[in-house]
């Protein structure tokens, strides 16, 4: 398993659940998972919170990341508490595990209250507008590329509004704000969870330097820029890497490849 899924909670009173350490239930290994609040019962609130890693230990350590974009698969979704805190936002999971979710991990999506969000307010996902059996992008701010880790895992979270602002949902029994997508865990991978990284590398100019007979001595390169994109899936996905041909000239070339990640 990689790692993805979501944790929640239930309880009568919605200061309970929302403020809870731990959770009631947590689930890794389902094909789906969910990210919203609800009544799981007339009387008994539920949220969940999504958590979704990456790893993303590939990324040159010298890479200036200038974009980032987290991409999950809607299947379905739910939206009975229209009152304009039924949104989708991005936080910084912070779970000790990227293979695994515990009922302890409910509390480690972001901070508890106003947890610090990975992307512009005017990019919060409203869930009327999300489309489903689609990909849904979430183009991450600088808060968010800040916490693309170049040498191990990056670690996101979906949470829904009322579970960010901290306002209870109404509704009744099976009602929800709430979006399911697809997990690393259903059947293929052209579902799967997607986390998008652009960035710069430093390259270099070529230069050559002869001896007296005119045969090559060294070849240097001076500083230059070549941007490049990775896609990172939380399962077996498609990442790129770059190239760099030597022919008199330097040139950069970004390949497709789809590496084992057991």
């Amino acid at each position: 398993s990689a790692g993805d899924g979501h944790v929640y909670h239930d309880n009568s009173n919605w200061d309970t659940v929302h403020d809870a350490t731990t959770g009631t239930s947590a689930s890794y290994t389902a094909t789906t998972f969910q990210a919203g609040t609800g009544k799981a019962t007339s009387t008994n609130y539920r949220i969940y919170r999504n958590f979704i890693p990456f790893d993303t230990s590939s990324l040159p350590d010298g890479a200036t990341i200038t974009d980032v974009k987290l991409k999950v698969y809607v299947s379905s979704k739910l939206n009975n508490d229209n009152d304009g805190d039924d949104w989708l936002t991005v936080v910084q999971g912070t779970q000790p595990s990227t293979t695994a979710l515990t009922t302890a991990d409910y509390d480690l999506a972001g901070s508890i209250n106003t947890p610090t969000e990975g992307i512009d307010t005017g990019e919060r996902k409203d869930i009327t507008s999300v489309s489903t059996s689609a990909y849904l992008t979430i183009n991450l701010n600088s808060t968010g590329r800040g916490w693309v880790n170049k040498t191990g895992s990056t670690k996101l979270a979906l949470r829904e509004g009322h579970d960010v602002v901290d306002s209870a949902f109404t509704g009744t029994s099976g009602q929800y704000n709430s979006i399911t997508s697809r997990s690393s865990e259903y059947t293929g991978t052209t579902s799967d969870p997607i986390l998008e990284v652009t960035y710069t590398i430093a390259l270099q100019d070529l230069n050559y330097t002869y001896d007296a007979n005119g045969n090559l001595k060294t070849k240097t390169y001076n500083k230059e820029y070549s941007i490049c994109n990775m896609a990172l899936g939380t399962g077996t996905g498609p990442s790129y890497i770059v190239v760099v041909f030597d022919n008199n000239m330097p040139f950069y070339l970004c390949l497709l490849f789809y590496p084992y990640l057991p």
